[in-house]
């Protein structure tokens, strides 16, 4: 299972900091997240996608909004405020 940290917004949505979920793409990945924080699900547009405002980044090297975009269980995926950092 992947690492999620929540910063910002996310983790006003989930009220955690950090959490540990399954999923083998972004898009499963965020449906698992959504199914366990109803307001994460409420500011999404539709399940298996970011909210608006938010980026997903993996291991600190690769920013994508792509719900396709492959997960492995050594990864680290913030969930941040897309504007973060200017």
């Amino acid at each position: 299972m992947a690492v999620i940290e929540f910063l910002g917004l996310a983790q006003s949505f989930t009220g955690v900091h950090e959490d540990t979920l399954p999923g083998s793409t972004l898009g499963t990945l965020l449906s698992a997240i959504a199914a366990k924080y109803p307001v994460f699900a409420q500011r999404s547009p539709a399940l298996g996608e970011l909210p608006v405002g938010l980026v997903a980044c993996f291991n600190e090297r690769e920013f994508t909004r792509d719900p396709a975009t492959p997960v492995s269980d050594t990864d680290r995926i913030l969930l941040m405020s897309a504007d973060v950092g200017g």
